[in-house]
């Protein structure tokens, strides 16, 4: 590609040409973000004429004068009438930096015609609800056709070294695999990883949907609980015997890959999975609004906290977006609330003033009820049992009005013990603005920040980053994190974080 010159016209009369391979930072274009309210988007589009077929993506220096005014940020490829779309994330604000966007990490939106056919690139930043405006800068395009070189570890360590320790601090993990990290390390040896290399607390998912990784009365065993035994006993054990916390995760309203197909089609055929606005199946997900879904919901939550766990934990507590659900359950149930039918369903929902703003408060319900009712059970027969959710990070409007999950409303009301926004991005600093954001609305409710190492989209320095991210919850003040995933990047990220914030050593006042 040496030699290539991309010529870009930037929204708002500004241009620049940038050749495919000049120091950084070289020319660079400026990118006026104006101050918007959380979750509204900074956008700026360049003309941009290229083959990425046989590339494996693109490079560019970034530099924003305050990442902390935006939660995201994301880059667009238009082909043909549709998009290719990944995120990216900077370290640092008012520094330059060198970002690698792979098209594996790409996902479409309507139908691109192909990488060969790549027109447009959009980058967009998403406010974090600071009401200041900030300056970005985009310089040096280019196309990549191999990976990003590894980068000396030896300054990180030096780095991570110089970072204290904490202590009491909640250190927790999420862990998807219900049998441990994975096939060489069971509940015993994942349990003494985490103890070992200073975490305290584990949130581990034996049930997905309407399916269980132990003995339910309520979920369906899947077909390894007769092969392996109960996986939520020998991970309560191996909790025990390691001095970890043992929070058991339920996956809410969503059949996963663990929903046998035999399930899933009797799911369907009793007509207890939710349907789109435009009238075709979202038959992955169970409709909020069915009772036996609730009462599904419910009963294998309590039945959860009844295994002498320490805690009991939502994840999926919401919709998947705005367009469902729109079944039958969802009309009557509906109606029932507007005292009368609706003429045109479900067009009028969208389409009449009247209905719009109860139709996002019926969602809601739907979510919430099934938060208040666990909350009341469980505080009723289980007291000593901790109750949390894995939440969008941007709570508000976006959520209330698209996925009907309110949970701030859920710490008022104090239905939560704790609370994890799920801040999966990779830069200490936009993390930073996301959680001067997220506070106010957790109110008196503890809120532990999902951080998330195995999907960020930057997979270098997984050990600093982490480390970094570890002290950014610390100086805001809260009590702990949770690490998204137990896996093959925490075996390579955790050895690094032990030579600093979590290690033994020095301690940090209280």
């Amino acid at each position: 590609m040496s030699g290539v010159v991309f010529a870009f016209s930037v929204l708002g009369g500004m241009a620049a040409a940038f050749a495919a391979a000049p120091p950084v930072p070289g020319p660079a274009v400026e990118l006026q973000a104006p101050a918007g309210a959380a979750g509204t988007r900074c956008v700026w589009d360049f003309d941009y004429t290229a083959d990425l077929s046989k590339c494996r993506g693109i490079s560019f220096a970034f530099r924003c004068d305050d990442l902390e005014q935006f939660s995201g940020f994301f880059v667009y490829f238009q082909c043909g009438t549709g998009w290719y779309c990944t995120q990216f994330s900077p370290d640092f604000s008012k520094q330059w930096d060198r970002l690698y966007v792979l098209k594996t990490s790409a996902w479409p939106e309507g139908k691109p015609s192909g990488w060969d056919n790549v027109s447009r690139l959009r980058i967009a930043g998403v406010r974090s609800g600071k009401a200041v405006g900030t300056v970005c800068s985009l310089s040096d395009v280019c196309a990549i056709a191999s990976d990003a070189a590894h980068e000396d570890p030896a300054p990180y360590r030096a780095e991570i070294r110089r970072m204290p320790s904490k202590s009491p601090e909640f250190r927790g993990f999420w862990c998807h695999q219900p049998w441990g990290l994975d096939a060489q390390h069971d509940w015993d040896k994942s349990a003494k990883f985490m103890k070992d290399h200073g975490f305290n607390a584990l949130i581990v998912n034996p049930c997905w949907g309407p399916s269980a990784a132990y003995p339910s009365a309520i979920l369906r065993p899947t077909a390894e609980v007769a092969e392996k035994g109960d996986a939520l006993d020998a991970c309560l054990k191996a909790c025990r015997q390691n001095g970890l916390e043992c929070h058991a995760w339920k996956v809410c309203w969503n059949m996963g890959s663990r929903t046998t197909q035999q399930t899933h089609d009797e799911m369907v055929a009793d007509g207890r999975t939710q349907m789109r606005f435009d009238g075709r199946p979202n038959d992955r997900w169970l409709c909020p609004s069915d009772t036996r879904n609730l009462r599904m919901e419910i009963e294998s939550m309590v039945e959860l906290a009844s295994r002498g766990v320490d805690g009991i934990h939502f994840d999926y507590i919401r919709y998947l977006d705005k367009d469902s659900c729109f079944c039958n359950h969802c009309r009557r149930r509906f109606e029932k609330v507007l005292g009368h039918e609706v003429a045109n369903w479900p067009g009028d929902v969208r389409s009449v003033s009247e209905y719009e703003r109860k139709w996002a408060d019926f969602r809601v319900a739907n979510i919430s009820r099934l938060v208040r009712k666990v909350s009341e059970r469980v505080r009723s027969e289980y007291p000593k049992v901790k109750i949390s959710a894995a939440v969008w990070h941007q709570p508000g409007g976006v959520d209330y009005r698209q996925i009907g999950q309110d949970w701030p409303t859920w710490c008022e009301k104090g239905w939560l013990d704790f609370v994890c926004p799920m801040d999966y991005v990779a830069s200490a600093q936009v993390l930073s603005g996301r959680i001067d954001f997220q506070k106010p609305f957790a109110g008196k409710v503890k809120m532990r920040p999902g951080l998330g190492l195995s999907c960020w989209y930057r997979q270098d320095a997984l050990g600093v980053r982490l480390a970094r991210q570890i002290m950014t919850v610390r100086s805001k003040g809260l009590d702990g994190f949770v690490v998204f995933n137990l896996d093959e990047a925490a075996l390579l990220a955790l050895p690094e974080v032990l030579l600093g914030p979590t290690s033994s050593r020095a301690k940090l006042p209280r």
